[in-house]
């Protein structure tokens, strides 16, 4: 929401936006008046007349049954403007009929309908309805932002920042954070980054949504300088960071083999108070098996078993490729039985390279006993259906 200045009420300002009837301080003063908002609207002709014919006198004689019968695609938001205009005389109706078309045709509502039903009810000095109504505008717009953000239409979802601010709704720490986790996402955290700068700019204040949506961002891409600037700002505004702020560090620092920096991290959960967790150690797991130290990473799976923590199949399935990168067959088949007695499938092949490894190296007693468990745990058949 918009911050007003102190002793400045939001009807205040309703007032003063939309509305043509004058406040105290406007008396004498009518041409500073702020112009009616639907002067520049064009008139309605040929179909578009005749719907708002036909849905005005639906709504004049409360046949809201027959207004359903109508497709959501003829419910337009120039033909809603009109109607709107047509029935603005009758406040309560008005806004019966917007509430109506929010519930039944929400993609047609505007910045320019909102204006409507505002200038309609703030003329009639229903000031409350008309906050509300403001209120659910700034809702929409952040909706919006994330619907866009999650298709990945980044374009569209900046184009509707920008255009609320040239209609006075003033982004809030939502839309900035939708926005950031839109790009980042996607990897762009050089247009991430930007909405951040904006972001301050604006005097919108970064919550640790934003910081942990950035850091992560930057961990993917291996970025562990940018964390720590970030990390730095973030106890700078005295933003304290939780476990998903170090999780998303330590996660940057391992997959750059920087695994004495995450342990480090690590240690300083105590200080914090905060207990590491399956992401914490799955991180750790992963940047000891990416520097060739699969029996180190496998020594942090039994300290992540006697945590309470669940190793998930990426954990299994990383902790394999380790051993088997090092041909350390052997290994890799103890984690295969681990997965067993946690009721985890491996895939066919996975368990095809381990055998045949083991052959390779001479240890066909140790194929068989693997495949003998296998067989004894009846994983055989699993394993052909997960295939």
């Amino acid at each position: 929401m918009v911050k007003l200045p102190s002793g400045i009420s939001i009807s205040i300002v309703l007032r003063r936006r939309f509305s043509t009837v004058p406040p105290a301080d406007y008396a004498g003063n009518r041409k500073n008046l702020i112009p009616i908002p639907h002067r520049s609207i064009p008139e309605a002709r040929g179909q578009d007349l005749d719907f708002v014919n036909v849905a005005h006198s639906h709504i004049i004689h409360s046949d809201w049954g027959k207004l359903e019968l109508s497709p959501p695609a003829h419910f337009t938001p120039f033909r809603i403007t009109h109607v709107l205009l047509k029935i603005q005389r009758d406040h309560v109706l008005s806004l019966e009929f917007f509430n109506w078309v929010k519930t039944h045709s929400p993609d047609s509502l505007t910045v320019e309908t909102h204006s409507i039903i505002l200038h309609i009810l703030t003329k009639n000095r229903k000031f409350k309805s008309a906050e509300s109504i403001l209120k659910d505008g700034l809702v929409i717009r952040s909706s919006a932002h994330s619907g866009y953000c999650r298709k990945g239409l980044l374009s569209s979802a900046m184009k509707l920042r920008t255009s609320m601010g040239k209609n006075g709704m003033e982004p809030n720490v939502v839309t900035f954070n939708t926005l950031i986790n839109g790009f980042a996402k996607e990897g762009k955290l050089q247009e991430a980054s930007r909405v951040f700068s904006e972001m301050k700019l604006s005097n919108v204040v970064p919550n640790i949504v934003t910081f942990n949506t950035l850091i992560n961002g930057f961990s993917q891409l291996g970025n562990s300088e940018m964390n720590d600037m970030l990390y730095q700002e973030m106890v700078r505004a005295g933003i304290k960071p939780d476990i998903l702020t170090y999780n998303a560090m330590i996660s940057g620092l391992c997959r750059e083999g920087k695994t004495k920096k995450a342990a480090y991290l690590v240690k300083e959960l105590d200080k914090e108070r905060l207990v590491p967790n399956s992401s914490t150690f799955s991180a750790l797991i992963t940047g000891q098996c990416a520097r060739d130290n699969p029996d180190r990473a496998f020594q942090l799976y039994r300290s992540m078993v006697r945590s309470g923590c669940h190793p998930n199949q990426q954990t299994f399935d990383t902790l394999i490729a380790g051993f088997c990168k090092i041909k350390d067959f052997d290994g890799a088949g103890k984690v295969l039985l681990e997965m067993f007695d946690r009721c985890l499938t491996p895939t066919l092949d996975i368990v095809m390279d381990i055998y045949n490894g083991l052959q390779q190296c001479g240890m066909d007693r140790l194929a068989m006993k693997l495949w003998n468990e296998m067989e004894a745990r009846k994983c055989r058949d699993k394993i052909e259906r997960v295939t």
